[in-house]
């Protein structure tokens, strides 16, 4: 079984959970993760249906609108 993939599908998983709560997300890369920490952060857009916010170092930033307008503490112009 690849680990690296069951560990992605859980983070995903576990993004997911957090932006339909938070709207925005702050995750950092591991530094034993060699893989560049933008492109991490665009597969879990991808995969989350959310938007990068910013890439600084090893931390990403995402954000994605609550479901429900009542949740939605962030409101864009």
């Amino acid at each position: 079984k690849n680990t690296t993939r069951t560990k992605s599908e859980a983070t995903c998983k576990s993004s997911v959970h957090g932006t339909e709560k938070r709207e925005i997300i702050k995750l950092s890369v591991l530094k034993n993760c060699f893989d560049d920490p933008r492109s991490i952060a665009e597969v879990l857009a991808d995969r989350t249906h959310s938007s990068v916010v910013h890439v600084i170092g090893r931390k990403i930033v995402l954000y994605r609108p609550a479901k429900e307008e009542k949740n939605r503490k962030i409101i864009l112009p």
